[in-house]
């Protein structure tokens, strides 16, 4: 369900963010706060303009929760934890979840693990997001997920994880020095129903990326009717550390 089709036809109530004061709340988290354990209402938060420097968590008790944004380039959020896949800016552990604002990072430090987003909940869908990092950017870790129209950036496995998600038409836009890999995913069991399908996506940027390497035993990508630049190696994928794959 898209978020639009969501704020047509649910119940939901709203609180509005605004970093001014002319809303309901001044930060992204006090808002998802206010939203009560085992809420089983949409609840629609509307962020508007700026750059909210803070670490945003929705709780696994605190799912039907609707984010949206002014647009990718106006809504952001930025936080500097690296070092650890574990200190994502933006982290989703309920059901449930609609989103439509952007998540904003650097690139100007070296290139260690900097988690821009973590999804972890069931049935988690993205629309118009951004995601920007370098290094593991989007850890697309477990459950179904949707991303239409999303920007992610990166250069070393930006997209990772274990869920079971589509990407459509989606810009995935890599900056690769020294090369990279635009995916590792982690399906660790032949009769796993996990894995990233992209359709109708765009790969660009600059040096050359491999598609993806197998953080797994088992891990599943495919690119269907999708748009490869130069920047894409011709060999498409690397083997990591599993030789005989």
């Amino acid at each position: 369900m898209t978020a639009s089709r969501a704020a047509a036809t649910l119940p939901y109530r709203t609180a509005v963010v605004d970093q001014s004061g002319h809303g309901d709340f001044k930060t992204v988290q006090s808002a998802i706060d206010s939203v009560p354990s085992n809420n089983t209402n949409w609840v629609s938060i509307q962020i508007n303009a700026g750059t909210y420097r803070e670490k945003v968590v929705i709780p696994k008790e605190k799912p039907f929760i609707i984010l949206k944004g002014r647009g990718r380039r106006r809504t952001k959020i930025v936080w500097d934890d690296h070092t650890s896949i574990e200190c994502p800016t933006f982290m989703s552990l309920a059901d449930n979840i609609i989103n439509s604002y952007n998540y904003g990072g650097s690139s100007e430090n070296e290139l260690l693990p900097a988690v821009a987003a973590e999804v972890s909940g069931d049935k988690t869908s993205f629309y118009g997001c951004g995601f920007s990092g370098v290094q593991d950017t989007l850890w697309d870790n477990a459950g179904r997920h949707y991303f239409k129209r999303c920007t992610i950036e990166g250069a070393v496995d930006f997209i990772f994880g274990n869920a079971q998600s589509i990407y459509e038409v989606c810009t995935l836009d890599g900056w690769m020095v020294k090369g990279g890999f635009i995916t590792a995913q982690a399906r660790e069991t032949a009769d796993s129903p996990s894995g990233f399908v992209f359709k109708g996506c765009t790969v660009s940027g600059v040096g050359l990326s491999y598609l993806g390497r197998p953080w797994r035993p088992y891990a599943r990508v495919l690119f269907f009717k999708s748009n490869f630049s130069q920047v894409v190696d011709p060999r498409g994928w690397d083997p990591w550390n599993l030789s005989d794959q």
